[in-house]
């Protein structure tokens, strides 16, 4: 994965080969955060969406390692996105149980469209009954307790363990969604702007169509976690795939992300792995690229068709990359943290019309989606964070957090300015989060 401009930067985890520290120890957990209160609303969607029922669980998956007196843990999370607040107050509650420090705790959503919001902050939309308000607090202190359980459980099972790491390439099912049209196809924004110069999900098979605007990463990347006697204790994959959708009203699911482990874990016991094992699957570079195929015919499929059909193909992609791992018990451990983002905040203008939109109580007097849309003009962030790794050799450069914007082609004309920046001292990086180093921070600015 290269480089490309981050709209979230959080934290970050590597495991390098920079020097010889013996006895690396790893474990491996799962918690279930399925929702026990109904009905919840999900979080995916532009309007308000109850689910009633959960087809498949949704889980929190962590693996920790430690060697040479460094511990660090990676959560991945089925979820949309995490907001700050949920985050930090999870990693601190598994702090708390674990004595991992919370700088050294990565957490990741996968961005399942499918899943209730980890906060009831996030339920910003439109007509929700106000019964499901008790529903959501509850929700969000099972997903809280939920990562705090998968952290502190893979620290207890901690034991002598090797690491290794690989990739394949699995680009048939990545698509950018946003498109370079034919002049004068592209229809006002809901602000009433003409300024866009690419729309996100054209029609498929417009004639209108005339280039994607921007490319997709179809790496996928693989950390395989192996007792020492080589029985597989873990997996943990990303790919840039937003999500895979084709999931029923009113259900919840972990979407492909879920399917993933269960196939992955139903492969690995050709290998070994027992009922403990734990695969997971990360979201990558996806801010812009999905499943659709606008370019070419396909035919319908019924639901959760689709995100068994890519589970499948990413689980056999990574048991394909496992099979050609080579594996270290020497190796450093440690977290460093980086983000650097700019996001310039709407005109003056721009805000006054936001309030408009948000303040009209009828929405079919709106544009489609302008309450969202107003919504979004006062959440443009501001960040300035930058922490640097004075690392030589870095191996497992992999980057986490909520799904971020990163491979999002510009929305040229757009009155919103946002701009980031990320600098790696590794090949091996991909821009969803944060950046792991083989050596502990020598600055912070």
């Amino acid at each position: 994965m290269k480089p490309f401009g981050l709209a979230l930067a959080a934290a970050a985890l590597l495991l390098a080969g920079c020097g010889s520290q013996p006895g690396l120890r790893a474990g491996a957990a799962v918690a279930d955060i399925t929702p026990k209160e109904w009905p919840l609303p999900l979080i995916g969607n532009f309007g308000y969406s109850p689910a009633s029922a959960a087809n498949d669980p949704l889980s929190v998956r962590a693996i920790v390692v430690e060697s040479g007196g460094e511990t660090i843990a990676v959560a991945v999370v089925d979820s949309c996105y995490l907001p700050t607040e949920v985050a930090d107050d999870a990693k601190a509650r598994a702090s708390e149980r674990s004595g991992i420090p919370t700088d050294h705790i990565l957490l990741s959503a996968t961005h399942t469209h499918s899943a209730p919001p980890a906060s009831p902050m996030l339920d910003w939309k439109p007509g929700g009954p106000p019964e499901v308000e008790p529903n959501m607090e509850a929700y969000s202190e099972l997903l809280r307790n939920g990562v705090a359980q998968a952290v502190a459980d893979a620290h207890s099972r901690l034991e002598p363990a090797e690491l290794g790491w690989g990739k394949v390439e699995i680009p048939e099912e990545l698509h950018n969604r946003r498109w370079f049209m034919k002049e004068g196809t592209i229809p006002p924004d809901p602000f009433g702007a003409t300024t866009d110069k690419v729309k996100m999900n054209p029609p498929r098979q417009s004639p209108d169509l005339i280039k994607p605007a921007g490319p997709t990463d179809p790496e996928l990347y693989v950390v395989s976690v192996r007792s020492e006697q080589g029985a597989p204790l873990a997996l943990w994959a990303t790919y840039s795939l937003h999500y895979v959708g084709g999931v029923p009203s009113g259900k919840v699911s972990a979407d492909y992300f879920g399917e993933f482990a269960r196939r992955i874990s139903a492969s690995m016991r050709q290998e070994g792995a027992g009922d403990d094992f734990v695969g997971m699957l990360a979201n990558g570079t996806s801010g812009d690229v999905n499943n659709i195929d606008f370019e070419h015919e396909r035919a319908p499929a019924a639901p959760f068709e689709r995100i068994h059909q890519v589970a499948e193909r990413v689980a056999r992609g990574a048991f394909d990359a496992y099979k050609t791992i080579g594996y270290h018990r020497s190796l450093d451990v440690a977290m460093i943290q980086r983000a650097d983002f700019e996001a310039a905040s709407s005109t003056a203008e721009g805000l006054e019309q936001a309030k408009q939109f948000l303040a009209e109580p009828d929405e079919t007097k709106l544009p489609r989606l302008a309450k969202a849309c107003g919504s979004g003009r006062f959440s443009l962030p501001r960040v300035r964070t930058r922490r640097r790794s004075s690392c030589k050799r870095c191996i497992w450069g992999r980057w986490l957090s909520a799904p971020s914007r990163s491979r999002r082609s510009p929305r040229l004309g757009s009155r919103s300015r946002r701009r980031a920046r990320s600098r790696t001292r590794s090949r091996s990086s991909s821009p969803t989060g944060g950046m792991a180093t083989c050596r502990r921070p020598s600055s912070t600015s």
